[in-house]
Parts: C-alpha cells; structure tokens; sequence
C-alpha cells in the first residue's frame, strides 16, 4: 500500500496581526510579541485517542468564555490578549488516503485530517471540533478534534486512522471547511476559523489506465506556500531563523546570511531540518511528485539578535546593533535558489516584509515570534509551479494582507 498522506505548518497559515501591533516589545530588543507556549490542564483519560499518550479531550487552562457567536471569528487578536484564536500559520489540512470506497477495494478514496494549533484558553467544558463540506458546498463530514501532543506536531488533530473510512470520498476540487468550538454548558457552537483547501489526485503506478484511475493518491496542492518565507529568532538562544519551503527533496540546503551586501563569515555551519512534510514523494505519474517540505534554518552561533555578554572566543555580529539591509542566499543542491530579504531597524524591530507578525514552531515545538517575509525562487529545482496561487490559496484561503512575491 502506497505512503499515506500527511502534513505539516507552516505553517504553516499565519497568525496575522494588525500593523499596529507591530511596536510590541520584547526581551531582546525586537518589537515583536513573545508568546507563550499553553500548557493543558490534565484531565481524566478517555477511552479513545487520536494518540495513545494524549488524552482526547485535555485541554488548556481555563478562560473566560468567549461571547457566542454564530459568526466566523477570522480576525487574529493580539499575542497575550487572552482571546481564544486558532492560529493560521499552524493549521494544515490533508488528505488520507483509503485503499477502499464505499468497500469497493479496487477504488481508492480519502477522508480529511485537520490539525491547528491556538493562542488563548478554551472556557471549562468547551470543545474543538470540524466540518468539512464538498466543493459543491454540500455537507460531508464532522469531526471531533482531539489533543495531539508531541514537539513536531500540532497540538490538535481532527480525523485521522480511527475516522470511519466508509466516509470516505472520491471527488477532488475546493473544499470549504470549519474548526469550531462547541460549549455545551453555555448551548454555544462558534465558528473559529474559516478556510478551504485544494485537493488533487494522481493515477497509481500498477494496473491498466482505468486501474490505475481508480486506485488514485491524494494530496492538497501547496504550491501556494513556496513564495512565503519567514525570519523569526528565539528569545532563549538568541539565535536568527529563517525558513522556507521546496518543492521535492531537502538534501544540501545551505542558506548565507549577507549585510548590506556583503557576506557575514559564519562560524560553524547553519542547521536546516525539514520538518514538515506535505503530499507523497512515491507518486511517480507526476514530475515533479506532488511534494512539499517545509524547511527551517538556524544561523550558527556566530550571529546573535543582541549582546547579552556572551564570549564565544569567536566574532559575533549582532543584528540589533546592526540594523539595516540583510539578505539569506541559500544554496539547493549547490544552486543559489532563494533569496529572502528582511531590514533591522534602528530600534531593533525586524522590517522589509509584511508589516504581520506570526508564530511559528521551531523543531522543538518552541513558538518563536518573526515576521513574513517574501521568498525569491531563483531556479527551477521545484519544477512547474502556480506562482499565483498564494492569492486565493495562502493559508487555506487566507491571505495575509499586503503580501507581495518577491519578482
């Protein structure tokens, strides 16, 4: 049986705030808010979990209840507000593939998987959950949405292995989804994120032609994703990050950082992990397979967000005591392919992208705060791409405002 499909994010969609929160500041300097990573509360286990060592319905600590709104509420509220906001930058929604339809084993189908992450805490008693409607706007599926866990994923999952796979469907195009949240001590149901995803297919490897349809993968295009960058840093190594996404294999990705045009000799070698991963490598009817990484970038320890005294016995550029132009060249397969521009401002505030801030998690499931920035494709390693797709598509139908590719 073929890989099956799963996610990242990403992203990632983004947690977009107004320009005017852009001024927040931070230990360290930025003007950027720092977010504080939720704990849940513990709570009896039940008898059924998306993962065995998470129990389902655990959630964070208590907040006050939201009003009840029937309403989408699709307006990001600022970091540390306390408002109950499912962030957009880490939902994701895939496909799973089911080797079965309606029992028919020589036809494949798939059914949806969800997974988000919030800002804020859900009110006592609340819970998440999601629907899913056909691209002709007909219902098709709800889920229950339960906690994930783990570093590398988000933190909640809706569907999955243990959804029924008898409701699985064959059909591909957009389809409009919702994540929820139901409190059936206040008789609520508000509609907390809106979106729509993309869903495409391609023929199996064995058979005839017509088996070979029937016994099709598949997969959410993400080609929206390859123009949009990032540029964050953490407040606990003090370290830059930057990261992207490709569109095939991750091997040899070298980014160089350059200031004002000239490069800054890096001590030590930048780490890039590709931690999210989104479509099957395996599907070889396509060129390029319809794969998407999402890679993350940590610029060695020879380049720090300010001065806390630090004596590494080797020069340190620091980016506040810097500010101005700076650019990270990366290298693919030895090619320079992306530049992504950003500026340092005088007071220490990251410019040069999306007057938005975002969170993002990093590979040990930390939220580091940044910025969005635009992402230059210099070559054609990704192969064939809709360069236009980030307008309707971006962040599952939400695009961040004032967001402009780079040429």
């Amino acid at each position: 049986m073929k890989k099956q499909m799963f996610a990242i994010a990403a992203l990632l969609t983004l947690t977009c705030l107004s320009p005017q929160a852009a001024s927040a500041q931070l230990p360290g300097g930025l003007r950027i808010p720092k977010v504080s990573k939720p704990k849940p509360s513990p709570t009896p286990a039940p008898t059924e979990t998306a993962q065995p060592a998470a129990p389902s319905n655990q959630t964070r600590p208590a907040a006050q209840p939201q009003p009840a709104s029937s309403a989408p509420a699709q307006s990001q509220a600022a970091a540390g507000s306390g408002a109950l906001t499912v962030l957009k930058n880490l939902v994701s929604v895939t496909p799973r593939t089911v080797t079965s339809y309606k029992g028919d084993g020589s036809t494949y189908s798939w059914t949806p998987v969800i997974k988000f992450d919030t800002s804020g805490s859900m009110p006592s008693g609340a819970q998440y959950h999601a629907t899913v409607a056909l691209p002709n706007g007909s219902p098709w599926v709800e889920m229950d949405c339960k906690w994930a866990g783990g570093s590398q994923s988000n933190y909640y999952q809706c569907g999955g292995p243990d959804f029924p796979e008898d409701k699985g469907t064959t059909a591909t195009g957009v389809f409009p989804f919702a994540i929820k949240l139901r409190n059936e001590l206040q008789g609520t149901d508000q509609t907390l994120f809106n979106g729509k995803v993309k869903i495409e297919k391609a023929p199996g490897d064995d058979g005839t032609p017509a088996e070979r349809a029937k016994k099709s993968f598949f997969y959410p295009n993400m080609d929206w994703a390859l123009p949009v960058g990032y540029v964050y840093y953490s407040p606990a190594d003090n370290q830059l990050y930057t990261a992207f996404w490709v569109r095939g294999s991750t091997y040899k990705v070298e980014p160089h950082l350059f200031y004002q045009g000239k490069e800054i000799g890096l001590q030590g070698k930048p780490s890039c992990n590709s931690n999210l991963e989104v479509g099957d490598a395996y599907i070889r009817s396509l060129k390029p397979a319809p794969f998407w990484k999402f890679v993350e970038c940590k610029m060695s320890t020879s380049v720090m967000i300010r001065d806390k005294g630090e004596t590494f016995g080797i020069p340190i550029h620091y980016l506040m005591s810097n500010p101005g132009d700076y650019e990270v060249k990366v290298l693919w397969n030895d090619d320079l392919s992306r530049s992504i521009k950003f500026n340092v401002g005088a007071g220490g505030d990251f410019n040069g992208g999306v007057p938005l801030l975002y969170k993002v998690r990093e590979m040990d499931g930390d939220r580091l705060p940044g910025v969005i920035v635009p992402v230059a494709i210099l070559d054609a390693q990704d192969g064939a791409w809709n360069k236009n797709a980030w307008k309707t598509d971006a962040f599952y139908g939400n695009p961040p405002q004032g967001f402009t590719p780079a040429p």
